[in-house]
């Protein structure tokens, strides 16, 4: 059984018009159906000019499926960048960018998934408060804050609830209230600015509502770290 490397024939913006120039020549472009451009077959570099790298073809033998075939960044020849270099750069980054992303949500979800269960008593009440109810609404929140590219806020409002939730210098209801609060900070978040309530309002909701997170022995750090950013995004 032989075999031999075919051809692959690509646009300059990196579109593969086929993978088997030699094997199959009906299926040659000299340009782009995608985005018109002009298609090559060898490297750029003068002094090289190497074939593109497409398919092995073993004889007799029919390969089927499989994912299609990607156009190389690099020569492999002299290591030249192919005109497309930069727009597969940003492509793959972009990919590893949204798995991280797609696996921080799903990390996230089960942890919602988790809080959604704990209910506490609040002592002298004889009602039930779902910390991970409030916990919930504001990492929700949180995530659309990171998909609208705010994640300096977004990372504070879920810090910041995550630490409440935990902490142990509070008791229950004085968690509720907190968690109240940073609901509606979060709500107003990811609502246009021109549409939030007055910074007279959320002045005080931060400065001498959660500004009492110093307070507690196990927030302090935390609360120094995120106010700065949470009036930065409000109030300035």
């Amino acid at each position: 059984m032989s075999s031999y490397h075919d051809v692959m024939q690509v646009c300059l913006n990196g579109h593969v018009s086929t993978a088997r120039y030699n094997s199959n020549p009906h299926s040659r472009k000299n340009y782009c159906i995608s985005c018109e451009e002009r298609t090559i077959t060898n490297c750029q570099n003068p002094e090289c000019r190497a074939l593109i790298p497409g398919d092995v073809i073993h004889s007799n033998i029919a390969i089927l499926g499989g994912f299609g075939p990607v156009a190389p960044k690099i020569c492999d020849v002299c290591g030249q960048k192919f005109p497309w270099y930069e727009q597969r750069k940003k492509a793959d980054e972009e990919y590893i960018a949204a798995n991280k992303r797609r696996a921080e949500e799903e990390k996230q979800q089960s942890r919602l998934a988790a809080l959604k269960s704990i209910e506490v008593t609040v002592q002298g009440h004889g009602n039930v408060i779902n910390l991970g109810s409030m916990v919930d609404n504001v990492i929700s929140n949180s995530q659309k804050l990171s998909k609208a590219g705010e994640e300096g806020v977004a990372e504070a409002l879920k810090a910041l609830s995550n630490a409440i939730e935990r902490s142990s210098a509070l008791v229950e209801n004085e968690k509720k209230k907190y968690l109240e609060q940073l609901t509606v900070l979060s709500e107003q978040a990811i609502i246009p600015e021109n549409e939030r309530l007055p910074k007279s309002v959320l002045q005080p909701l931060i400065s001498f509502g959660l500004g009492t997170l110093g307070a507690a022995s196990d927030l302090s750090q935390v609360w120094s770290t995120w106010e700065p950013v949470l009036t930065g995004f409000f109030l300035s």
